[in-house]
């Protein structure tokens, strides 16, 4: 079934312009016929899309809240058209979810539509056209799918090209022959068209001054040599995966007194959210588990469930725990606050309230939200330290250090892969890494692990909490989490032989931090001679078993019930080393 569009407009040229790009991609469209009738002839079509002019939504304001808010057309995309630099203040003013200007129309209508049918995203390449180190990343970029425009900066109309593109993510190289970088890139945050677009600068000097220089002017990211290092494309593939059009953040607002709860609903209505509310602390709870909110503000003073007890209830709630509580009251006191602290409230806003502060609260929140969403996509490129590491140096902050740290290491891999490979197809053999790895690394986030590297159908992490006990005891419960994640993977998968690991755990001192070569690519990651020794603990490790050291088990043989010893040759070392085999855990 199509999708289908409303075009609400007075104006024939962006009504036939509009008409003509939705038409394009198979879109169902019909033209708004009378004015004040606005609100049922949008209720009957019920579309997906709502395309409508500024002036029209400015006088209809009202009833376009209605009809938002009806189930039926939750979903419903609301764009607004218009002639307004950028737009910002219109889409926060009626909650949309995209501008389109006018002036501008064709290339930002198409871009909403690669964003809406989730069409390959438009990256434009600013670089001198000679250059050929880039020629890696552009590869590499092509193959995840993307429509990769190259642009030159020495002609006179280049400006006018970007607007003309009007990407989804610009690339631009910091050092430019042809002109200046730090120019370019000045230019293109002064044009009211294309300030919003997130830019990703590339350099090769590494220093807190460029980095500072680059993010004064407005770029999104820093990248650095190698550019198609699996970082990089990490990063540049955050920015291309946006939040789903149309996705509400959904707030609940807790307050006995109607005047308040009206005027903060209010407040998250035009910053776009989807809004509950309930009178008390039990209405609260119960509307906060039906809804799973992602924002809470509650009053302290109500009937039926105070604000402390709400807050108390709520967290008891795992699905609960990460949910922001903004507490709105008259009890403003420094132990009142420390209460609050105690049960996991985010922060305290004390009546009477300006609205304008609530709403710096809530942006603050939103701007970590989204910056939590984002590192969770790159950690599935990159180790969680490494990125710590890695937004540091971006942000001005001087890179780690490299660090001697005693952590607990785990090496794991697939008995006889290379057999089992012969015997299946590629598309087969990837199909099941990935959901091979997918069971795994679940089962040792568990466990609070660093998943270090993935090399192969090999899995290297690490446990570096900074208690050993701690780390030990984790390695190993991760360890046995993976052999009984085994177990239903190999049930699911149902092949004609199970698949089969061996894991080793190791624990000392290691080195950790940027290791590689500054000019070409640096991994934030651990070497030494322990490192080497978990690795063999795993290539000497029983089928569906796991091989500890001497120096694991010594720190929690209280805690696991292992074989007897063992000792075993290690390469590199002239003296056996001692081993167990776990068995379990003690109760």
């Amino acid at each position: 079934m199509s999708s289908k569009a409303f075009i609400a407009s007075t104006f024939k040229a962006q009504t036939k312009l509009l008409d003509t790009i939705c038409t394009s991609f198979g879109m169902e469209v019909i033209y708004l016929q009378d004015t004040d009738n606005l609100e049922t002839e949008i209720h009957d079509f019920q579309p997906d899309v709502l395309f409508i002019q500024n002036t029209l939504i400015e006088e209809n304001q009202e009833k376009l809240s209605q009809i938002r808010d009806l189930e039926a057309l939750n979903n419903m995309l609301l764009v607004i058209c218009g002639y307004k630099n950028g737009g910002t203040t219109e889409m926060e003013q009626f909650i949309s979810d995209w501008y389109i200007d006018m002036s501008l129309a064709k290339p930002q209508i198409q871009a909403f539509m690669r964003h809406y049918f989730n069409k390959p995203r438009r990256l434009l390449f600013i670089k001198d056209s000679k250059l050929n180190r880039f020629s890696g990343i552009i590869a590499h970029l092509t193959g995840e799918k993307f429509e990769v425009i190259e642009l030159s900066p020495d002609s006179e109309n280049s400006m006018e090209m970007v607007e003309e593109y009007f990407p989804d993510i610009i690339l631009i190289d910091e050092n430019l022959k042809s002109t200046s970088g730090i120019d370019f890139i000045r230019q293109i945050k002064e044009n009211h068209y294309l300030v919003k677009l997130p830019m990703i600068a590339f350099t090769d000097r590494r220093s807190a001054e460029k980095a500072e220089e680059l993010f004064s002017y407005g770029v999104s990211d820093i990248l650095y040599p190698p550019y198609d290092s699996r970082e990089n494309m990490g990063m540049i593939l955050s920015l291309s995966h946006p939040i789903p059009l149309g996705k509400k953040y959904k707030a609940l607002v807790v307050d006995d007194s109607s005047i308040i709860r009206n005027l903060i609903s209010k407040m998250f209505k035009q910053l776009g959210f989807k809004v509950s509310s309930a009178v008390n602390g039990l209405e609260g709870l119960t509307a906060a588990l039906r809804e799973n909110p992602d924002i809470i503000t509650s009053d302290y003073d109500m009937p039926v469930m105070n604000g402390w007890e709400f807050c108390s209830e709520l967290k008891k709630f795992p699905a609960m725990k990460d949910v922001p509580v903004v507490m709105v009251t008259t009890r403003n006191t420094k132990v009142d606050m420390q209460k609050g602290r105690a049960l996991g409230v985010y922060d305290y806003l004390p009546k009477p309230f300006e609205i304008e502060d609530l709403q710096k609260i809530v942006n603050t929140i939103l701007r970590e939200k989204k910056e939590k969403e984002r590192r969770l996509l790159l950690s599935k490129y990159v180790a969680a330290d490494a990125i710590t590491n890695t937004y540091n140096v971006m942000k001005g902050i001087s890179e780690a250090e490299s660090e001697s740290k005693f952590i607990s290491i785990l090496f794991s891999d697939i008995v006889g892969f290379s057999t089992k490979c012969e015997k299946h197809d590629a598309k087969w053999i990837v199909n099941m890494l990935n959901n091979f790895f997918d069971a795994m690394i679940d089962a040792l986030l568990e466990h609070s692990a660093i998943i270090d590297k993935m090399i192969g159908d090999a899995i290297v992490a690490r446990f570096a909490t900074g208690n050993k006990e701690t780390d030990a005891y984790n390695a190993v419960k991760g360890a046995l989490g993976m052999l009984k994640a085994l177990e239903k993977f190999n049930e699911g998968f149902g092949f004609d032989e199970p698949v089969k690991v061996r894991i080793g755990v190791n624990s000392g001192e290691v080195v950790l931090g940027n290791i590689g070569s500054k000019k070409h690519r640096l991994d934030y990651t651990m070497i030494g001679d322990n490192v080497n020794i978990a690795q063999r603990l795993e290539s000497n490790a029983p089928h569906n078993g796991c091989l500890i050291s001497d120096f694991t088990y010594q720190i929690i043989s209280n805690k696991i019930i292992v074989g007897e010893r063992k000792e075993i040759m290690v390469k590199g070392r002239k003296e056996p080393v001692p081993v167990y085999i776990v068995q379990g855990l003690k109760s």
